[in-house]
């Protein structure tokens, strides 16, 4: 979060700056924007102002079942261990804003065409309770008794890795503006820390790792302050669709927006060699 406030508190103060100066578009050899022939890589970081998928709703799904079984007396509620149940129910489970970082890679396989490669990660936190086995209660007729901690505990839920091939289209050639559209699809390889749906087995989060699959669709715009470098902002929506052994498939879906800086290293080479 404190990486995309500096990420937007630079672009406000940047963007007047190359906005109002003069443009000058170079020599033909040295544009500005995209164009054939274009070696760019953009690195952004963000967060997600949307999320949703079955690993999020079966988290929220076990948190709701836990609050009716302890709200009903059928799983004792306690806290810290201790008998003395609390007044208060349950809270529901509560996620922290996911963080993503890209690196995307792409070369001009036209002036407006281009293909590349990306490498993006993204994860985010959970706070919620944890059902705990009762020895005090364990007995033959009860082999496996359990009580629900009151005091919520926060975790990491869900962190990835997605390595992908994306085609984007740069509908305006050479320009210091250069707006863009894109879509990638790739593999992902994650680990997440769910819990089963029945609460009686809950009381083990099991760390789970495995791969899918994604796509990603964004738009967005590069801003080039020199032929060289310039910033990037986007906004895009992706799904995932996750397979393990252990919680089974499930899916991950999120809107975001990025920002960060871009490279074009076409010129930056043939500026090096002046």
């Amino acid at each position: 979060m404190l990486g995309f406030r500096f990420f937007s508190c630079l672009f406000l103060f940047l963007l007047p700056v190359f906005l109002w100066s003069e443009p000058n578009p170079g020599q033909s050899e040295h544009p500005y924007g995209f164009y054939k022939g274009i070696f760019l890589l953009s690195g952004t970081t963000g967060n997600s102002f949307q999320t949703g998928g079955s690993l999020i709703s079966r988290e929220k799904e076990v948190q709701k079942n836990l609050k009716a079984e302890s709200a009903s007396g059928h799983t004792p509620l306690k806290l810290l261990g201790q008998d003395a149940s609390p007044l208060l129910g349950l809270p529901n489970s509560q996620f922290s804003t996911p963080v993503s970082y890209r690196l995307f890679f792409e070369y001009g396989v036209t002036d407006k065409i281009g293909l590349g490669f990306a490498a993006s990660s993204f994860s985010m936190d959970v706070t919620n309770n944890r059902e705990y086995i009762d020895l005090s209660r364990l007995s033959p007729s009860q082999p496996n008794p359990t009580y629900v901690e009151a005091l919520p505990y926060t975790k990491r839920f869900y962190n990835d890795k997605m390595y992908s091939l994306a085609v984007s289209f740069h509908p305006l050639s050479r320009s210091r503006i250069d707006p863009f559209v894109n879509l990638e699809a790739g593999i992902v390889q994650y680990t997440t820390s769910s819990r089963n749906i029945h609460p009686s087995t809950a009381f083990e989060p099991a760390t789970s790792t495995g791969t899918g699959y994604g796509v990603r669709a964004g738009a967005g715009v590069n801003f080039f302050l020199t032929p060289e470098f310039g910033l990037q902002l986007e906004v895009s929506g992706q799904k995932k669709w996750l397979k393990s052994d252990i919680i089974g498939n499930t899916s991950l879906e999120s809107v975001q927006i990025q920002m960060g800086f871009l490279f074009n290293f076409e010129n930056i080479a043939k500026y090096s060699e002046r």
